[in-house]
């Protein structure tokens, strides 16, 4: 069966569990003494981050918030130990919310999520949990261009992932990024050797959290930061060898690496094999709709209109009539 069909199916199937646990307050006694409860609404958003990575956010913002909001609806009813459980999956949802309107360049609604997401965690006492919501907040920071936001909350999350290395070695990832934001090249790649010797070891730890992390997604935020501090050259070759490790699940985000691989290749002069990866770079973005992605084709764009190459041409000619059918679309709506 392919993919799609099965993840939608899956999807579907969760859909019909979690409506069975929502629908009625009858089913309190199930809930206080047990783990289904918990578990219908873990799945479902196990799904949701799945056609996520397939199709994009839009696909599933709305139902993510409505699936928090009924779980939230059955806190009044949670004896001490169900409702410590029931907030670590609300913390979940909270971040896949935050993770959700972060990727469509809301950042506003982003930084709202992530604050509710970091009081779940709080509530749900679990040390981990804060840890990788900091970590997720130094991310956005860097994603608003707040190096010092960056900085910050990857340092602190370094400090509540101690019994964590993999969260500790996400966090300081993100703070090494903000080093690089700030133009401090050394502090930076000193953060990023910090956060290697964190991870060795723990790539395959049980913590829900940060599954997604190893040395590729490591290797891809390096590149980042190369193309923060200038050094096209080292960036373009580290993205792609990050590009071809990225697992293909996760299809929106090799999409915006490779957006992202395109344009170091167009800054270190190689506007050829720059056009062609933007051309495939932009058409799994206008897919899944990943604003991340079409940001750094933007200054691609900006940047092949130098050359007078027919790829580079190509290219161009295909972000015209993006713009130009994106254009038409809010206009209709």
């Amino acid at each position: 069966m392919p993919t799609t069909r099965r993840v939608l199916l899956r999807g579907m199937g969760a859909t019909v569990a979690v409506a069975a646990v929502g629908g009625s307050t009858a089913n309190v006694g199930l809930i206080n003494s047990g783990t289904g409860f918990v578990d219908h609404f873990r799945q479902m958003r196990r799904t949701l981050a799945d056609n996520d990575n397939l199709f994009g956010a839009r696909s599933v913002i709305t139902v993510a918030a409505d699936q928090l909001d009924r779980m939230r609806g059955f806190n009044g009813n949670l004896r001490a130990a169900a409702l410590r459980d029931s907030f670590q999956v609300q913390t979940e949802f909270a971040d896949l919310l935050g993770w959700l309107h972060q990727d469509l360049g809301d950042h506003a609604s982003a930084q709202y999520w992530l604050g509710r997401a970091l009081e779940f965690a709080h509530m749900s006492g679990s040390p981990e949990s804060v840890a990788f919501i900091l970590a997720r907040k130094s991310q956005l920071s860097a994603d608003m261009r707040d190096s010092i936001g960056a900085v910050l909350s990857g340092e602190a999350g370094i400090k509540f992932g101690s019994t964590n290395s993999r969260i500790a070695a996400i966090s300081a990832t993100q703070a090494a990024h903000g080093h690089a934001l700030a133009g401090d090249a050394y502090k930076c790649e000193q953060t990023y050797e910090l956060a290697c010797e964190l991870l060795v070891g723990h790539e395959g730890d049980e913590s829900p959290w940060g599954q997604f992390f190893g040395l590729s997604y490591l290797e891809v935020y390096r590149a980042h930061s190369h193309a923060v501090l200038g050094d096209w050259q080292t960036a373009a070759k580290n993205y792609e060898t990050a590009v071809r490790t990225v697992s293909p699940e996760f299809r929106r985000d090799r999409g915006v690496y490779s957006a992202h691989q395109a344009h170091a290749y167009a800054k270190s002069g190689d506007y050829d094999r720059a056009a062609a990866l933007g051309v495939q770079a932009l058409a799994v973005n206008t897919e899944t709709g990943s604003a991340r992605g079409m940001r750094e084709l933007l200054a691609l764009w900006t940047t092949l209109t130098a050359s007078d190459s027919t790829s580079a041409r190509t290219f161009c000619s295909a972000m015209t009539d993006f713009t130009a059918e994106a254009a038409k679309q809010e206009g209709v709506e």
